[in-house]
């Protein structure tokens, strides 16, 4: 049963069929009227509808115009046309101006309710997959890219405004700042947006293979080709092609993807017949595309194309206060799918996190938190599953612990307490078996125990 608020907008002129209208409704949905086309125009323009009751024969203007009108203005809301007339033809022409069902007076109400309760269906179905497209690619917009940095925040605010540009734009930064993120955010805040958005990675095909793989091929033109396949250039028609790692193809394959971007056109593999590309271009490198251009790796033109806009990703070691807010985004992530009730994260292991390097930036970050949530079991991540090789380097650069003579020392202690946990958490935390496992006295594991903070977990 539709809900008392879906809006209903009857366009009639006859007292009577009003009247009748109403009656059948009943008070279950939300209901205005309208006598003629340009009343129906102002309330339309006041409040769009979700569905239109349109009578064909109003008094100053046909309801055909107030359909077409409509349709040309792409408006959200169904239509269903009451008409007097029975005749097939008109019944098909107001069909293919867009109404989503005809119904002929004088109808019966069963008739009526089953074609309100169709239109209901399908705003229902329409109103689900907005829902579910805003779910999908609101992490892609702008908005939902984490930069607390100032770098981060510039780099934003050039996505920004090319997502409403058709210029190419090339990201370049290391691997793993989130460069495709970026090119989707520019996808998902632009016109092209309802278009789709496809990736190719450059740099997992063979030459042969990223042919195919981007032009696509016709049956029989290779060994195992045994149907026709479309590349990448046809399936992003109308939306987005964003060509990762660009800078690991060969000079061939940059001569023909060069020709895609001057003439908007290519074969596929096998074909003769040229194929239209509408799609806007973004490309990603981490190599310095500048130098393989000098030593001759790289087409010059082809680089010139790609970098129309040129938008640089600094590394996650160059924005250190990007930190908390990511690890924030990925302990909020993990809780959600796997309901593990890890709070926050302890001071001691934030500094140590801020003061890596990150050679493999925010993807080596996500995965360092995904462990700790795997493994910790205090309700905070402490430095207890933080990788050895973080903790040294941590600690080295943030100069942290004083009471730590050294380096050497504090690593070895976070191993200890973790092994002792561990140990401990396979014995049932029963000190006495652990203790006699370990050969160790249970005074000694007590006092290890103290001295590393270790209890049991409620």
């Amino acid at each position: 049963m539709p809900p008392a608020n879906y809006s209903i907008l009857l366009v009639e002129d006859e007292d009577h069929m009003v009247a009748t209208i109403e009656f059948v409704l009943g008070g279950q949905y939300e209901l205005r009227s309208a006598r003629s086309v340009a009343e129906a125009r102002t309330q339309v323009a006041a409040r769009c509808p979700d569905l239109l009751l349109l009578d064909l024969g109003l008094p100053d203007e046909p309801g055909t115009v107030l359909l077409e009108e409509m349709r040309k203005a792409d408006l959200d809301f169904d239509v269903i046309v009451i008409s007097g007339s029975r005749e097939v033809g008109k019944a098909v022409k107001v069909m293919q101006l867009g109404a989503l069902d005809y119904i002929t007076k004088p109808f019966e109400k069963e008739d009526l309710l089953l074609c309100i309760r169709r239109a209901y269906e399908n705003w229902s179905l329409r109103r689900e997959a907005e829902r579910l497209r805003s779910e999908l690619y609101a992490p892609f917009h702008v908005s939902g890219i984490i930069a607390e940095s100032a770098a981060m925040q510039g780099v934003l605010s050039i996505a920004k405004k090319m997502a409403h540009s058709e210029a190419t734009v090339l990201i370049t930064g290391e691997s793993g700042t989130g460069k495709e993120l970026v090119a989707r955010a520019i996808h998902c805040e632009g016109d092209r947006s309802r278009g789709p958005f496809v990736a190719v990675n450059c740099a997992q095909f063979s030459g042969a293979l990223l042919e195919s793989e981007l032009f696509g091929h016709e049956k029989g033109a290779f060994t195992g080709a045994t149907q026709l396949r479309k590349g990448r250039f046809e399936l992003a028609d109308g939306g987005t092609l964003f060509l990762d790692e660009v800078g690991n193809t060969s000079v061939e394959m940059q001569a023909k993807i060069l020709r895609v971007v001057e003439s908007k056109e290519f074969e596929r593999v096998g074909g003769q017949q040229s194929i239209k590309s509408d799609v806007r271009l973004l490309a990603a490198t981490n190599a310095d595309l500048e130098k393989e251009v000098r030593e001759g790796r790289f087409r010059e033109d082809l680089y010139y194309r790609l970098n129309v806009v040129r938008i640089e990703i600094p590394p996650l070691r160059e924005r250190p206060e990007d930190i908390p807010a990511l690890c924030k985004h990925f302990l909020d992530k993990y809780h959600a799918k796997t309901g593990r009730p890890i709070l926050g994260i302890t001071p001691e292991a934030m500094s140590v996190l801020q003061g890596h390097t990150w050679r493999g930036n925010v993807r080596e970050l996500q995965n360092v938190i995904e462990m700790a949530i795997a493994l910790e079991d205090e309700e905070s991540i402490t430095t207890r599953y933080i990788p050895p090789h973080i903790l040294s380097n941590g600690v080295r650069r943030t100069g942290h612990s004083e009471d730590v003579k050294n380096i050497l020392e504090f690593v070895v202690q976070n191993f200890e307490r973790r092994f002792l946990t561990e140990q401990l958490r396979l014995s049932e935390w029963a000190q006495a078996e652990t203790a006699r496992k370990l050969g160790i006295h249970r005074n000694t594991l007590e006092n290890k125990m103290k001295k590393y903070g270790i209890r049991r977990p409620a």
